[in-house]
């Protein structure tokens, strides 16, 4: 062999090395930024990519829903403007706040899922004060969410974290005689207990469950009932004299047990909760606010029940000058 043709095999075989040698360390490279958080601070998901996902969004004119599609391409969006025009509102009235809008898309798209699918009730704007993530933000929270532990669950409440999480309940042995929100919605529970619970011979003792009327459901839950259940509720909201405030606040606290009745009437960050990648972030986000920090959040946390979930009101109060644009029904109050 001459001396020239060694010298080539040897340079192809050096070539060769140098190629592995390149492509072997792409290959690390792309594979190190692929689980790396991403810039928010997340993680890719592949298990919500595979799940058939269908967010309800409740909103008005004024909300912006954006954000969601851009963010969540792949899920199934439905949006309900609750102030619509009436020959352009897709729900029979607005009335009871967000329930209006999660019941009548039950009604309507009741068996339009498989039963291993997702349905995720949301409220429509990006930042609000009762979103489980530091700052609020609703796209963070949702990246998060973990879909397969809803799955494993079958209903999980979006707020995880134990501040305000789960309220410390509602006490329905006795209905009280104040004047305030909370007692308004004991009463109507009490009173209605037949429709809210039925079959049952007497309310439970208590209910409870995290605010804010935003959790995810597996359509495999929601077939618990019959359509007819739904409707039955849907009608209730649309037939009660008690105003929004208060037919909402009641389902807010119902949900778990509307959908399925086998569900425990107390329902707390550690009954059911979400799980989401960063359940652990927030652990020591109040530890040095001190006791009496905690014990002033804790008296006010009734106190703010009243301003959650959405406030919907009637068409055309969109110019309240206490509300800002683009939040809940115009905004979600926090005081």
């Amino acid at each position: 062999m001459s001396v020239p043709m060694l010298f080539l095999m040897l340079s192809s075989i050096n070539l060769n090395r140098r190629i592995r040698l390149v492509a072997g360390t792409l290959l690390f490279v792309l594979l190190v930024f692929y689980f790396l958080p991403n810039g928010e601070g997340t993680y890719n998901q592949a298990n919500a990519q595979d799940q058939q996902v269908a967010a309800v969004v409740a909103g008005l004119r004024s909300s912006n829903t954006k954000w969601l599609r851009k963010a969540f391409p792949q899920w199934d969006m439905h949006i309900y403007i609750a102030d619509d025009e009436p020959t352009q509102s897709r729900i029979p009235k607005n009335k009871g706040r967000e329930a209006m809008i999660y019941l009548t898309y039950i009604i309507d798209h009741y068996d339009d899922y498989l039963n291993d699918s997702a349905v995720l009730f949301l409220h429509a704007d990006r930042d609000q004060w009762h979103n489980d993530d530091e700052k609020y933000d609703g796209k963070r929270m949702l990246q998060r969410f973990n879909i397969q532990h809803l799955m494993r669950e079958g209903y999980v409440n979006m707020r995880c974290h134990p501040f305000p999480g789960c309220t410390t309940g509602l006490n329905l042995t006795r209905t009280p005689t104040d004047d305030t929100s909370e007692a308004a919605t004991i009463a109507s529970i009490i009173q209605n207990f037949k429709m809210l619970f039925p079959g049952s011979a007497q309310p439970p003792e208590e209910v409870a469950v995290g605010c804010c009327a935003q959790f995810g459901v597996t359509t495999g839950t929601i077939r618990q009932n019959p359509r007819k259940r739904y409707e039955e509720l849907r009608q209730w909201l649309l037939d009660t004299p008690l105003p929004d405030q208060t037919s909402g606040r009641v389902m807010e606290y119902m949900w778990h047990k509307a959908l399925w009745s086998q569900f425990e009437a107390v329902m707390g960050p550690n009954g059911g909760a979400a799980e989401h990648e960063h359940e652990h972030e927030h652990e020591h986000e109040h530890d040095n606010e001190g006791d009496a920090g905690d014990a002033d959040a804790n008296a006010n946390e009734n106190a703010q029940h009243d301003d959650r979930g959405l406030e919907y009101g009637e068409a055309g109060n969109g110019n309240d000058e206490d509300e800002d644009e683009g939040s809940g029904r115009g905004r979600v109050r926090s005081k």
